[in-house]
């Protein structure tokens, strides 16, 4: 309300300049002093069914709209342009129980700072802390009103992770629990699975847990050895094998499990393929071994699960054969949600960090007076202010959408979660000195808990190829005859426009054809372009990739992995430049902070996105030679000779008398 009042005391006050003959060059000195946000005229270029923040909330929940995919999207040239408006899903009464809701959470974790902290030392969270998120409702936050559910906003449910987050641990086990555990039950499980599980899932009386990793079988569902083979006479699977880092699993009494059994495809012949099984711990055959000693994130209690088990065939969730389906759909849905608990860890780490820069002196000063000190201080925070924008930005998209598919972006959140947490977490600890090498510092956890991090729910490399290719082959089904219209003789017409186009990518003058400065602040326009020219990139790229890799789109691993930074880069400045623009719109407080934080990232994310842009077209290079085939015949040496294999700096050739 108090801006459209600003607005419209704008208008009047340019009107009585323009009734006085103000002359030109001083309406437009006033204009800018003015700062009058064309942000209004965002109503007229997008529509009010694509825009998150059209949607009413009412007392249950907000209307859902036919929200497409964005980051897909992106890779067939579209930008919605409602991502723009921060995605607001709340109305006042929710917002309100739910920050009620978090200072309860607030209080009751302060109360219990001290057991809370021996969660590393000990191995697992304190029973009274498990037994308060069962009566306070922690469980099935999720999960609809029917089912036994607290039927809660995606949102709201990353409010309270973020919450919980002050230990890790507590954050993480309640998200494996609530988004791997039972998730799958909630997709795929009939209504006899849902009514028997869900309800004391729900109420935290039982917890699951999610096996799918082996000795042998990591990020690659098709390695997986255990097997599982149907007994038609009692209708039961033989279900054996051995699972390894299973999370919650010495608590758990339902177990998610994937194996391989052997169906009739559609010609009626016998194949191999995944099925997924809900196994009850009650009906034996299981054995759990003991908790792994992992450093960081403890409190879930890894540990090897043994199956040697009778399953009904009226527990396997889905149809059989169907598995690959079911791990696909809880996999990388819900992947951003572990990112609330680290968002409160980094902003703690941070906060320590500038404490000790205002109390700690060197040189006669303050570290906070160094301007080195200050700039590595802003960095941090323009990252965790980008982490923090992607998280609640694919939140609200979840909310929002009627079908979300919001696959890359929860990918994309929690491998920026990663690259965040690694730089936030070195550079604290590079400012805080030599406290942070006694085993004994508190800053410890914080190494230990990065170093889980980074390859916790995926490896980087196969999450980032992940991205590449699905955006291209998004591009591939939206397009199917891409590049025979783009190469062809036949299609005169495309292979004319496509070659002017890459001459223009090439001469760095492609045309913003997006306008997104349209829909900014006047102190965001260029900042805008900068995201804009990233945004052109991504499709340019991907069907360069297209064209350049043939019909079979072997596209090489290096060139996806970079195809995937540059999204990831895109899709970070998208959601800080959206908050930003909110706040400083709306009137935020510190939101004169937030712009200076978002501008000079943006500006250097975009130098990124040319670097990578320039290596994958080659353009600077040693001629036609691309630099990553250098790499790969290195790495190829080393692993043919086994190990690091130069000459030492100090060796020299034997010198041998002529006689």
């Amino acid at each position: 309300i108090h801006f459209y009042k600003r607005i419209q005391r704008m208008q009047q006050i340019r009107s009585c300049l323009q009734v006085c003959m103000v002359p030109k060059h001083t309406m437009v000195q006033a204009r800018r002093l003015l700062q009058t946000s064309p942000c209004v005229r965002v109503h007229e270029v997008v529509q009010a069914k694509d825009t998150p923040t059209s949607g009413v909330a009412t007392t249950t929940r907000v209307r859902k709209l036919d929200f497409g995919p964005f980051v897909k999207d992106l890779f067939i040239g579209k930008f919605n342009k409602s991502m723009l408006s921060y995605a607001e899903v709340l109305n006042y009464d929710r917002h309100r129980d739910l920050e009620e809701k978090v200072r309860q959470i607030s209080s009751y974790l302060d109360s219990r700072a001290e057991s809370l902290a021996q969660v590393d030392v000990k191995g697992e969270l304190p029973p009274e802390v498990m037994h308060w998120c069962k009566t306070e409702g922690m469980f099935g936050l999720s999960v609809p009103r029917e089912l036994g559910g607290k039927d809660y906003l995606a949102t709201e449910v990353a409010r309270i992770f973020e919450e919980m987050g002050r230990n890790i641990s507590l954050s993480e086990f309640l998200n494996v629990n609530e988004f791997l555990g039972y998730r799958a039950i909630l997709e795929y499980g009939t209504q006899g699975q849902k009514e028997k599980y869900l309800p004391p899932l729900c109420a935290g009386d039982w917890l699951s847990c999610f096996c799918m990793n082996e000795e042998g079988a990591g990020s690659d569902p098709h390695s997986i050895q255990a097997t599982a083979t149907h007994d038609e006479d009692s209708d039961t699977y033989l279900l054996e094998g051995k699972k390894t880092w299973v999370a919650n699993a010495g608590s758990a009494q339902v177990f998610t499990v994937f194996a391989k059994t052997t169906v009739k495809n559609y010609m009626s012949e016998e194949e191999v393929s995944l099925t997924a099984f809900l196994v009850d711990l009650s009906d034996g055959g299981v054995t759990v071994g003991q908790p792994y000693p992992v450093s960081g994130y403890s409190g879930l209690q890894f540990s090897d699960v043994v199956f040697n088990c009778r399953v009904p065939a009226a527990n396997v969730l889905g149809d059989a054969g169907q598995g690959l389906q079911v791990l696909q759909s809880v996999q990388h849905h819900n992947k951003f949600m572990m990112t609330a608990g680290v968002v409160t860890s980094l902003k703690a780490l941070l906060n320590q960090t500038v404490e000790h820069c205002n109390t700690r002196k060197q040189y006669g000063l303050h570290l906070s007076k160094f301007s080195l000190v200050k700039t590595q201080l802003a960095r941090m925070a323009g990252k965790l202010y980008c982490l923090e924008s992607m998280l609640y930005m694919t939140a609200g998209l979840v909310d929002i959408s009627e079908c979300p598919d919001v696959e890359m972006e929860s990918v994309i959140v929690k491998l920026y979660a990663a690259e965040t947490s690694d730089y936030i977490v070195k550079t604290c600890l590079s400012l805080l000195g030599s406290q942070t090498m006694l085993q004994t510092s508190q800053y410890q956890k914080y190494l230990t808990q990065n170093q889980f991090l980074q390859g916790w729910l995926g490896s980087p490399n196969i999450l980032k190829v992940f991205l590449g290719i699905s955006g291209v082959l998004h591009l591939v089904h939206t397009n199917p005859a891409l590049r025979n219209n783009l190469t062809s003789p036949l299609h005169i017409i495309s292979a004319t426009r496509w070659a002017r186009h890459t001459r223009q990518h090439k001469k760095d003058q492609a045309p913003l054809t997006h306008k997104l400065s349209e829909c900014v602040h006047p102190r965001m326009v260029s900042t805008a372009d900068r995201v804009e020219w990233a945004v052109e990139k991504i499709p340019f790229l991907a069907s360069s990739l297209i064209i350049r890799n043939g019909e079979h789109f072997q596209i090489p691993e290096t060139d996806l992995v970079k195809l995937a930074d540059l999204v990831i880069e895109t899709y970070a400045m998208t959601c800080a430049l959206s908050r930003s623009n909110r706040s400083y719109i709306v009137g935020n407080l510190h939101a004169e902070h937030e712009i200076n934080l978002v501008i000079p990232y943006i500006s250097q994310a975009r130098l990124r996105c040319e670097q990578l842009f320039l290596e994958l077209q080659n353009w600077e290079g040693d001629g036609e030679e691309k630099m990553d085939r250098y790499w790969i015949q290195n790495g190829f040496n080393l692993a043919e000779k086994g190990c690091y294999n130069v000459a030492h700096p100090l060796s020299r050739r034997p010198v041998y008398d002529q006689d």
